[in-house]
């Protein structure tokens, strides 16, 4: 099997090798250990879920889930989580009319869990203010030695069903 192997002279080769294969070794075992983490994985009220998906993120080689909720109203909720080195939640619910109870009500589940996940002591929340203060929802905070981002948007999207839609993006740790 290994018989095209040269087989090492000297100490240094011995060394050298024993090296290398230790290098080899030990990155894979960083890569496996650091992407050992478990996602969350909500289970929101009143809704079916109609698909998940599962992948990685080919830039960021991040592992990616991705639930995809349906409301009896037909209002629409997809919720990502990007999770190895870092955890990246998007949340997009999209409605043929947004209030600022129902946003709170179907939403209030994932951001506990992120809340409670990484046991932040931050208020999170930000919606009245969101909803009060116009279409933009920017803000980086720290909480408990992690950085927190949290950025939003509001878009009205003509001559869709669900013409309103709201997206929000949770960035727990990495460089922001």
């Amino acid at each position: 099997m290994f018989k095209n192997v040269p087989k090492p002279t000297n100490l240094s080769e011995i060394n050298m090798r024993h090296f290398l294969i230790t290098m080899f070794l030990s990155t894979f075992s960083f890569y496996s250990y650091s992407c050992d983490k478990s996602p969350i994985m909500p289970l929101v009220e009143d809704t079916s879920v109609s698909y998940v998906f599962e992948g990685i993120d080919t830039e960021s080689g991040e592992n990616i889930l991705r639930y995809y909720y349906i409301f009896s109203d037909g209002d629409q909720l997809i919720f990502e989580n990007q999770y190895c080195l870092m955890n990246n939640y998007d949340i997009q619910y999209s409605s043929s009319s947004l209030s600022f109870d129902k946003i709170k009500s179907r939403t209030n589940t994932i951001i506990n869990e992120i809340k409670n996940k990484h046991n932040l002591v931050v208020n999170t929340d930000f919606l009245p203010k969101w909803f009060k203060n116009g279409n933009k929802l920017d803000g980086m905070i720290e909480a408990n030695f992690d950085t927190l981002e949290v950025l939003g948007t509001r878009e009205r999207h003509e001559n869709a069903i669900l013409d309103e839609t709201i997206n929000l993006y949770i960035g727990i740790g990495g460089q922001h």
